[in-house]
Order: C-alpha cells, then structure tokens, then sequence
C-alpha cells in the first residue's frame, strides 16, 4: 500500500458518490463550497440528471468526473447569480 492509498484510507476518503442532480439553478458560491466539500470525502463522482441542470446546477454537475442524462434532458447556463452587488 502506497502513502497515498494510506492517507486516503486513514481519511475516510470514499471511492465514489453518486449525486442525482435536478435543479433549476442556485448561487455560485453555494455550488462551490458543495463541490470542495464533495471533493474532500469522495475521489470519484457520478452526477445522474434526471430532468435539468440549470444555471450553477450545470457547474455542480460539470464537476463530476461523469454525466449521466437522457436523450430529452438538458443542462444550460444562463449566468449564474454570485454573492457580489
């Protein structure tokens, strides 16, 4: 076992997640913290699109490793709103 695989063990870093994401949008920097968070606890992520992804839903499920969705689903952006005024 490599200190890698050992800090991952020792870490509780889990192998893989798998988030099913239908939304139609949110806050940027909301999106970014849920991703560093997933990110620190799972090193392989699988985002299931149901229905949409829109607005910073399509940024959390681009920051899958995967994206699994239907012919008839769909994922746009349309300027996600940020915490600046």
């Amino acid at each position: 076992m490599t200190d890698t695989e050992r800090r991952k063990e020792k870490s509780g870093l889990r192998r893989s997640l798998l988030i099913v994401l239908d939304t139609a949008g949110g806050i940027i920097e909301v999106v970014e913290r849920m991703v560093n968070t997933i990110r620190h606890h799972c090193e392989d992520v699988t985002m299931v699109i149901p229905r949409r992804a829109m607005s910073a839903g399509t940024v959390l499920a681009m920051s899958g490793d995967r994206i699994m969705m239907g012919v008839h689903r769909f994922r746009g952006i349309r300027s996600p709103p940020t915490g600046c005024r």
